[in-house]
């Protein structure tokens, strides 16, 4: 669903998922002429970090034909990147194969949303620890969940697998289980070692912003 007076591009990709067809507004928003689009990889021109969410989201498409909304970063004909909002579908091609049909818009962090849902995080992580605390670990735990929290909650400011550790209680050995696990669910780019930063993927990240920045609704009893 986009805004109204929103300029939306339009795209064809093959099974292989390179550009067959682009129209005017996807040329404006990639900055390459139509001729470089047409035939060139949807991943190769994905920024780096952005891949792996993307294929696991492209693999479940194509298992389950899930339609699937991503935020992600293009690569332009100067290196800059641009980050684009892409939804993406599956269709017959007419030839008893698939395609994929493509729309995409431009979009700019909002300061005060991600700040607004940073801080939701934060609280939301004081709460897990407190009930672990409270009520036992294994009965009011959510190792993923936590991890994907506190690495949102810093921000600009990626934490090592140690501090991940330390801060949340949980073992190197468990944490590092988790984060592979979140890895190849491109959620977290994985550390190479433990010293390295973890940082969340921009899908990860621009999800958890919309997230918890939508409005809490009271809950009616049943």
């Amino acid at each position: 669903m986009h805004n109204q007076g929103e300029v939306v591009a339009s795209s064809v990709l093959d099974r292989f998922e390179r550009f067959t067809n682009v129209d005017d507004h996807y040329v404006a928003l990639m900055g390459w002429p139509r001729s470089a689009l047409i035939g060139r990889s949807m991943l190769d021109l994905t920024h780096p970090d952005d891949r792996t969410g993307n294929r696991t989201l492209l693999d479940r498409l194509y298992d389950r034909n899930e339609a699937f909304r991503i935020t992600k970063r293009y690569r332009r004909p100067d290196n800059s990147y641009v980050r684009v909002q892409v939804h993406v579908a599956m269709a017959p091609d007419g030839l008893g194969g698939r395609q994929l049909i493509g729309t995409a818009h431009r979009v700019a962090p909002s300061p005060p949303v991600f700040a607004d849902s940073r801080a939701i995080a934060g609280r939301a992580i004081g709460m897990l620890l407190a009930g672990r605390m409270a009520l036992g670990a294994p009965y009011f735990s959510g190792a993923p969940a936590e991890i994907l929290l506190l690495l949102f909650h810093q921000g600009q400011r990626p934490l090592t697998l140690a501090r991940i550790a330390d801060r949340l209680d949980y073992t190197p050995a468990v944490t590092l289980r988790w984060l592979r696990a979140l890895a190849d669910a491109g959620l977290v780019h994985p550390p190479a070692s433990n010293d390295d930063p973890v940082r969340l993927t921009l899908w990860a990240e621009a999800t958890l912003t919309t997230i918890l920045a939508a409005p809490t609704e009271p809950l009616t009893p049943a």
